[in-house]
C-alpha cells in the first residue's frame, strides 16, 4: 500500500467494546476481538489515491477471504482477516 499510495494512517485497529459502542462500531465488529472471533481489522487511509482504489488493493493481498469495505464518503478503507469473503460500500 505504502509505496503505490504514500504514507498510510491506521483510523483505527483493535477497540474495547466499549470504545466501539461509542464511536458508533456495528455490535459484531470485526475490530474487537473475543475468544471465538479475533480476525485484526483496519481501516485506513493513504496520503494517494481513493477509498476505492485502497479497497481494491487491499481484496488482491486478502485474496478470496476476509472483509474489505469502502467508505468513499469518509475518506477510508476497512480489511479484516475474516475466513470468508465479504466487502461492502459504507
Amino acid at each position: 500500500m505504502r509505496e503505490r499510495y504514500g504514507r498510510v494512517t491506521v483510523l483505527s485497529g483493535y477497540r474495547t467494546v466499549t470504545y466501539n459502542i461509542a464511536v458508533g462500531g456495528v455490535r459484531n465488529s470485526f475490530h474487537v476481538y473475543t475468544e471465538r472471533k479475533a480476525y485484526p481489522a483496519v481501516d485506513f487511509r493513504c496520503e494517494r489515491g481513493s477509498p476505492e482504489l485502497w479497497g481494491r488493493a487491499a481484496r488482491q493481498m486478502l485474496g478470496s477471504s476476509g472483509g474489505v469495505g469502502v467508505y468513499p464518503g469518509q475518506g477510508f478503507t476497512h480489511a479484516d482477516t475474516r475466513p470468508v469473503r465479504s466487502d461492502w460500500r459504507g
